[in-house]
């Protein structure tokens, strides 16, 4: 068998050239397909990738116009806010009350605070050294301090309302401002012999011992029921010095202690308080050879 297929191709050439020949052939017709394989592939793959960017770009020219059109919102939105906040703070000045006369003075007082002011009332002035402003509360009530010394026998201290009194901005004498009660708020309030509002504080001693009553004068008011006292008492064991104490309705004052000097000077100031606030003299009584006292 095997002899019989070499004798045919030996007697046929043309199956040499086929052998020689076909191979080749086979082989680059099957490297072309190949190669025309690939290259649809690719253009596939260049058409797909063409596609996918020009849907990008639309998304991005789509992203930007949207980024745009948020801008715009967000300005319109600040725009709005502001037109609201505007609206707001007019409305607010529109509701809010005027400023009343009261709020205008405790404006000013504020500015003078710790400043001593020169005061005066219907029936004279609060003394020469005036009166220092000490406090202006958040209800418009000021607070007036007269320190223990030449001018007041003892400290006190008046509560005015703000809105009853008249201001004058000029300096007098010693002091930056001029004040005139229109009307006092509550009674005064005795502060003992304190020179500084600081110490107001400070708790108080206990009285210290006093002999007799040695002088005392009391004062009416033809104006009003009022009725003050001034009584002094002789130094005793215990305390070397002379004692004053005042009387208004029988309210007792704060004791204030000196020699007879000291004594008769703070009688003196209080005299002079009392008669310039319109009262009378009433009745005196006992010895006052030791100090020097005059009532007439």
């Amino acid at each position: 068998m095997i002899v019989t297929i070499k004798l045919f191709l030996w007697t046929h050439p043309w199956w040499h050239a086929a052998l020689v020949i076909v191979p080749p052939l086979v082989l680059t017709t099957v490297i072309g397909w190949g190669e025309l394989h690939h290259s649809k592939i690719a253009n596939r793959m260049r058409e797909k990738a063409n596609t996918l960017t020009k849907e990008a770009n639309d998304l991005r020219d789509k992203l930007n116009g949207a980024m745009s059109r948020i801008a715009g919102l967000t300005e319109e939105l600040n725009r709005i806010e502001v037109q609201k906040n505007q609206a707001m703070a007019q409305s607010a000045v529109n509701v809010r009350p005027p400023v009343t006369q009261a709020e205008r003075n405790a404006a000013k007082l504020r500015f003078y605070l710790r400043k001593t002011a020169q005061v005066s009332e219907l029936q004279g002035t609060w003394g020469g050294m005036g009166a220092e402003i000490v406090e202006v509360n958040e209800d418009n009530i000021l607070t007036l301090f007269v320190a223990a010394g030449h001018s007041s026998s003892s400290a006190w201290a008046q509560c005015v309302h703000c809105d009853k009194l008249q201001i004058v901005e000029a300096p007098v004498g010693g002091c930056a401002l001029q004040l005139k009660v229109l009307e006092r708020y509550g009674e005064p309030i005795q502060l003992g012999e304190i020179r500084r509002w600081e110490d107001r504080n400070i708790p108080s001693t206990s009285p210290r011992p006093r002999g007799d009553v040695i002088f005392h004068v009391k004062y009416r008011d033809p104006s009003s029921p009022h009725k003050r006292g001034i009584y002094i008492y002789a130094p005793t064991e215990g305390n070397p010095q002379y004692t004053l104490q005042t009387f208004v309705d029988q309210k007792a004052g704060p004791f204030l202690y000196g020699d007879n000097i000291d004594i008769s000077k703070k009688f003196a100031i209080l005299q002079v308080e009392y008669l310039a606030a319109g009262c009378q003299f009433d009745t005196t009584g006992g010895g006052h050879e030791s100090l020097f006292v005059c009532t007439h």
